[in-house]
Order: C-alpha cells, then sequence, then structure tokens
C-alpha cells in the first residue's frame, strides 16, 4: 500500500505522516547532506507559518 504523505503540502501533513517521511529518508539517503539541509530549512520555514498552530 502506497503512502498518502508521499503527495501531500507539507502544511496538510500529520506528525506521524511527517514521522514516516523523515525515516524514509534516513533509510534511503543517510549521506545526503544536502538533502538534509533542504529539509530542515523547509522545516524550520513551515514551524514559522500559522498553520502548525491552528485549531480546527
Amino acid at each position: 500500500m502506497a503512502s498518502t504523505w508521499l503527495t501531500k503540502p507539507l502544511g496538510s501533513m500529520t506528525a506521524n505522516e511527517l514521522a514516516e517521511a523523515l525515516a524514509v529518508l534516513e533509510r534511503t539517503a543517510p549521506d545526503d547532506t544536502a538533502l538534509r539541509t533542504a529539509l530542515r530549512r523547509e522545516l524550520s520555514r513551515a514551524a514559522g507559518e500559522d498553520w502548525m498552530f491552528d485549531v480546527a
């Protein structure tokens, strides 16, 4: 079964989906410094957006 997070925007991913995505990246590209840096920047940028604190 395919993971549903593969095509989701970062802002709509759940904590479990983010954790799964990070685990896959760690398994498939553990030494990819460029990917790790880009992901860190994107997560830092996203953390500053209001969506992370929205209450439904």
